[in-house]
């Protein structure tokens, strides 16, 4: 899976303020499982409470349920955290 073009296909700021996000502990992920070729991820806000559920292609078409990417179809935060934790299992 190329999971590091979302990365690398972001902005620089997006990104970065993503994985600060991400490793200070405001968002929790969880791995939900592969299903017919797809990775599914739930991405919860810690403070908020608020959920995303993300799934990213193997095809670099990755898509997440938050406003941003259900209106603007571009890479949200939800997303490259999902990216990122997947890079972060052993």
């Amino acid at each position: 899976m190329k999971i590091t073009k979302v990365l690398w296909h972001s902005s620089s700021d997006m990104v970065g303020d993503s994985i600060k996000d991400f490793l200070s502990l405001r968002y929790f992920v969880s791995i939900l499982k592969y299903k017919e070729e797809l990775l599914h991820a739930h991405v919860t806000n810690v403070g908020t409470e608020k959920h995303y559920d993300v799934i990213i292609f193997p095809h670099d078409n990755p898509s997440c349920t938050c406003d941003g990417w259900v209106m603007h179809k571009k890479v949200c935060k939800h997303i490259i955290i999902a990216a990122f934790s997947t890079l972060m299992i052993p």
